[in-house]
């Protein structure tokens, strides 16, 4: 099993095992849960009520983030990994 990052504002969660995005993340802005389903990502954090959504293609998830109270997104993408 390899390793991988989740590169997000604030911090980068590194993880290991099965491929899936689904799960609860800790990051250095608070937990982080993320759903997964149909090759569509959703997920939250604590800080400034964050915000993602995004797509799997391959092993990949590229999608948009964003934070209260200006709500202005910014792209993310990293490669597949499980939450720890």
């Amino acid at each position: 099993m390899a390793a991988a990052q989740l590169l997000l504002p604030g911090g980068t969660a590194l993880v290991q095992g099965p491929a899936t995005w689904a799960g609860e993340w800790r990051i250095s802005y608070g937990p982080m849960t993320l759903t997964e389903s149909g090759g569509s990502v959703e997920g939250n954090y604590t800080h400034d009520q964050g915000h993602l959504s995004g797509s799997v293609n391959g092993n990949v998830l590229s999608g948009m983030w964003d934070e209260a109270p200006t709500r202005t997104t910014a792209a993310t993408s990293s490669s597949r990994c499980r939450p720890t």
